[in-house]
């Protein structure tokens, strides 16, 4: 046994407690000591294949030892999946793994936790991060560039990140995104059958940038590895695929799984078309019941699939309706608020009641859980009985994935019910349905039982066989060929494509869509977030709201940008399914409009009185008596919607007192309300005491407060304490003028920039918690690159490129008018410094602080001190040898995310006045003697005092547009 396995093999013991599989220890072989990842893993459900993530981890730190320039590890592991999920798999898995490696005594632990210290360079071992959109997930998501870490995403998430459009992301902060995502990164599609758009176009990007000019870390550029039970088609079968054996496995656990009984019973429905889903539905939790509460007890868990939305909640309310009391009903849909999903613990319930455990821990009654696609990936649990809807057999034995995971009994059953009048041609699946249907009844040979829809009865049903042991005879890659959905069909990425995408600010108009390079040009659907928040009046004070308050990931949910369209005009649900770029259906006729603004990527908040100028990426704000979602997920029908955003975690805990939201609360009027937070001559502070002692004792009286209002009471009461003990302060959002609408705001003390939607704004890159001088600010920044660079293992001549860069990166920000706005716009505080300022000091939660100290200083809105800094780079650059001066300028130029490829117009050329030659800083000689010699014409540049600066066009290196 070589010595990397041996690690493997140790660690995987000390962190889960078991041994690995055969087939775990056979790719971690090749993986750790050569020849390297497959482009495949055919394993089958339930047998752990997220393990693939702890190779990914133990083969990065066993190559800790190598020189950075000569490692193959990735430093990012992502595990991408075609589905919403909540319970999440592979993310807890991966957090298992961060936490084991920072606490464990294990000597195989520490050896790989120290390891991977040494390539991050930083404290965390590894960073274990879930995919979202907007600012909760892009912005600051990972501490550096060498930080190993495994993030959890979805294929929207991954795929739009890795080309440049971002969903949810604002432009400029694209590039960090794609950079992380599509370099130093080591890519595994689970259930990869289900997303071969997103699997080709990784490997087309793949091999353009192999043809680059100059390709950087070409060695750990991401190449796609499948992971997959059901792999399919000739490109697959001729893949380099690494198969698990069911012979080779000797583990008890091991032959417990393959020897399990799976035996799927077939039954038709014969419906009405004007029956619906509804119908279907009804059918599925009325078998569901009977097996519960006719049988013997041996059943304590249930699974119901539904192929939609609006299926499965219809089969979740009547199985809580006749089931009662007498057995816990969980409905799991994928499309679902962080808020709901985590802080009121709908994913604790679903593990706690279904995960694959053994021994099972022991439960008071029977559980249920009726779910959609969500249940197929990434989802550990175990059922001793499943009811599902008919479905594409790839997606059925994904669900039979789940019934008796761990073999724990010797024979598990499933009723699959087919309803010819609506699976004939499925607005889900396509033919797909009907296809797999027919392969079915001919496989077994008899005709299905016909369901009685108010009394089903699949006791006469014939049955079939889907054991792992008998699958491999049953189900061949021919046959899901033939029972799959029709080929999707992928655009091919082409070099241009990718060269207008790396521009992202601004972006071309019109832009290249990136949804059919993820789905196929027939599946694409671009995805929006809906967000509910008690609604001002005008779109000021809305502004004024979100300035003072950010939205959070926690607070949204995501959805396709067709299922917002039909939401904002009032029509159905319409048949929403957990899979990611479903099709759109028609419209219908439309029902009573909503009103909504709408926060663009860029931050801009806009009013939204049409729905079609929705755009991907979007975050609708909308008020929480439109309804939409419940403690479940997303309804897209009526009801009321708990505003949640003083409630999800943020630095700097918030509470808003608004009337509308304290009139929630309480079950008052808000008119009350309103007059007390608009009297005259009243301290703020007291007032907020008041309001909120009073609202907190009202909650508490309520016989049966809801868990939202209990939560919101708890947050009342710490926030109370704070404001006792001096540690938050009282402020009104926008001004005492819109106190009718936006109420007080209490906040507790400290600094908040982490609440901040993104580095976009002069508020963002100048702030910090206290003054930073120039010279410090460019000598920290250029080691720091240094660092990074050689980290990573960059070229010599990319890290004195990067290092130089950091030096001059903010050089710009020496011009006067820029200082004074650094310093509060105060002339007398500018002379009487006598310090040339990086950073201001100044709160970066205040952006009218900000405005108001630019527009005191005369400085142009739009003005950016980057180009600034590139006109002092070029004068710098004429004079320092052996340095790739194109990379340096592109890196000084865009480094807040603009130039790609041009900086924000401001009317003509500008001219700048730099002050202070204390901005040129002592460079450390590195054998090139370019920060030395830079520092030196840094100064010569500076002491000039004028620059002429062309603000208006400049546009980056076409070859370094991937950097």
């Amino acid at each position: 046994m070589g010595e990397g396995l041996e690690l493997f093999e140790r660690f995987f013991r000390a962190v889960h407690g078991v041994e690995p599989f055969a087939w775990q220890r056979a790719l971690a072989q090749r993986v750790i000591e050569g020849p390297g990842w497959p482009a495949a893993l055919d394993v089958p459900t339930g047998f752990g294949k997220t393990a693939a993530l702890d190779v990914a981890v133990v083969a990065l730190a066993f190559q800790a030892d190598l020189p950075p320039a000569e490692r193959t590890a990735p430093t990012r592991t992502f595990l991408v999946v075609d589905r919403r999920l909540i319970v999440d798999q592979a993310f807890d898995r991966a957090r298992r793994v961060a936490a084991a490696l920072e606490t464990s005594s294990d000597d195989a632990v520490r050896r790989v936790a120290e390891r991977l210290r040494r390539v991050g360079g930083g404290p965390r071992p590894l960073e274990v991060v879930r995919m979202r959109g907007g600012v909760t997930w892009s912005w600051r998501w990972l501490a550096s560039p060498t930080q190993p870490a495994v993030i959890a995403g979805t294929v929207d998430q991954f795929g739009s990140r890795l080309l440049f459009r971002g969903y949810g992301v604002g432009e400029r902060l694209r590039p960090i995104d794609a950079a992380l995502c599509g370099r130093d990164a080591l890519v595994l599609l689970d259930e990869a059958h289900l997303a071969p758009a997103l699997a080709e176009t990784v490997r087309r990007a793949h091999a353009l940038e192999a043809r680059a000019e100059a390709a950087i870390l070409s060695r750990r550029s991401p190449r796609p590895v499948l992971l997959s039970a059901a792999l399919r088609g000739q490109e697959l079968r001729a893949h380099d695929v690494l198969r698990a054996d069911p012979d080779a496995e000797s583990s008890e656990a091991a032959r417990r799984r393959y020897a399990a009984s799976r035996r799927l019973a077939l039954c038709g429905l014969a419906l009405r078309p004007r029956d619906g889903r509804v119908a279907l539905a009804g059918t599925l939790a009325r078998l569901a019941a009977r097996a519960l509460l006719g049988g013997d007890g041996a059943i304590e868990r249930v699974a119901v699939v539904a192929n939609t939305v609006e299926a499965a909640r219809f089969a979740f309310d009547e199985l809580r309706a006749a089931l009662g009391d007498r057995a816990d009903v969980e409905l799991l849909i994928g499309r679902c608020r962080g808020f709901e999903r985590e802080q009121l613990g709908l994913a604790d319930r679903i593990r706690e009641a279904f995960a694959a455990t053994d021994p099972r821990p022991p439960r008071p009654r029977p559980a249920v859980v009726v779910a959609t696609q969500t249940i197929e990936v990434g989802a550990d649990l175990d059922v001793d009985l499943l009811v599902t809807e008919a479905a594409p057999l790839d997606a059925l034995l994904q669900r039979l994935g789940r019934l008796n995971r761990l073999g724990l009994r010797d024979h598990a059953e499933a009723i699959c019910v087919f309803a010819p009048a609506l699976h004939a041609e499925d607005p889900v699946y396509g033919d797909a349905v009907a296809r797999t249907w027919e392969w079915l009844r001919h496989r077994v040979g008899a005709e299905p039982a016909a369901l009685e829809p108010r009394r089903p009865n699949a006791e006469g049903a014939p049955r079939l066989e889907f054991g792992l042991r008998e699958l491999r005879s049953v189900v061949g890659p021919k046959d899901l060929e033939a029972c799959a959905a029709q080929p999707v069909e992928v655009p091919v990425l082409m070099a241009p494509y990718l060269d207008a995408w790396a521009r992202t600010s601004p972006a071309p108009d019109p832009d290249q869509p990136v949804e059919p390079f993820l789905h196929g040009l027939d599946r694409g659907a671009a995805e929006v977030s809906v967000c509910w928040r008690a609604a001002p009046r005008s779109l000021e004070a809305w502004r004024a709201e979100l300035d003072a308050l950010p939205i959070r990931d926690e607070e949204r949910v995501e959805v396709p940008l067709w299922v917002a369209r039909r939401f904002l005009r009032g029509l159905p649900l319409g048949p929403l399914a957990d899979l990611e770029g479903a099709g759109e259906p028609a419209e219908g006729e439309a029902g009573r409009a909503i009103d909504a603004v709408v926060q663009r990527m860029d931050g801009t908040v806009e009013g939204l009185a049409d729905p079609t100028a929705l755009r991907p990426g979007d975050t609708i704000i909308v008020d929480p008596s439109v309804g939409g979602h419940d403690p479940w997920g997303w309804t897209g029908a009526g009801g009321t919607v708990p505003d949640v955003a003083d409630l999800v975690p943020r630095r700097r805990p918030v509470l808003r007192l608004r009337p509308e939201l304290l009139a929630w609360v309480t079950g008052e009027d808000a008119e009350g309300f309103r007059v007390r937070l608009t009297q005259p001559e009243v301290n703020p502070a007291e007032v907020a005491a008041a309001l909120v002692a009073d609202a907190v004792a009202k909650v508490r009286r309520r016989e049966e407060a809801d868990p939202v209002r209990q939560r919101w009471a708890d947050h009342a009461e710490e926030m109370l304490r704070l404001l006792a003990e001096g540690r938050a302060m009282v402020t009104s959002p926008g001004g005492r003028d819109r106190a009718p609408e936006l109420g007080l705001l209490v906040q507790a003390r400290g600094r908040a920039a982490d609440d901040q939607a993104g580095d976009d704004a002069e508020a963002g890159s100048s702030a910090a918690a206290v003054p930073v001088p120039l010279s410090r600010h460019a000598r920290d920044v250029g080691e720091r690159a240094r660092s990074f660079a050689e980290l990573l293992g960059l070229p010599p001549e990319v890290v004195r490129a990067v290092e130089l860069a950091g030096l001059l990166h903010d050089t710009g920000k020496a011009e006067r008018r820029f200082q004074l706005m650094l310093h509060r716009g105060d002339p007398d505080r500018l002379e009487a410094s006598g310090v040339v300022l990086a950073k201001s000091g100044m709160d970066p939660a205040d952006r009218a602080a900000f405005r108001r100290a630019r527009v005191s200083a005369g400085l142009p809105a739009g003005w950016r001190h980057e180009a600034a800094s590139l006109a002092v780079a070029e004068r710098v650059l004429d004079g320092v040898p052996d340095v790739d001066d194109e990379l340096v300028r592109h890196l000084v130029a865009s480094h807040h995310g603009w130039a790609r490829p041009l900086f924000p117009p401001v009317e003509g050329v500008v001219r700048v006045e730099l002050l202070g030659s204390d901005v040129a800083v002592e460079g450390a000689d590195h054998g090139t003697g370019a920060p030395d010699e830079a520092s030196r014409l840094l100064a010569a540049a500076l002491e000039e005092g004028h620059l002429e600066v062309d603000h208006v066009d400049w546009r980056g290196p076409r070859r370094l547009a991937m950097l």
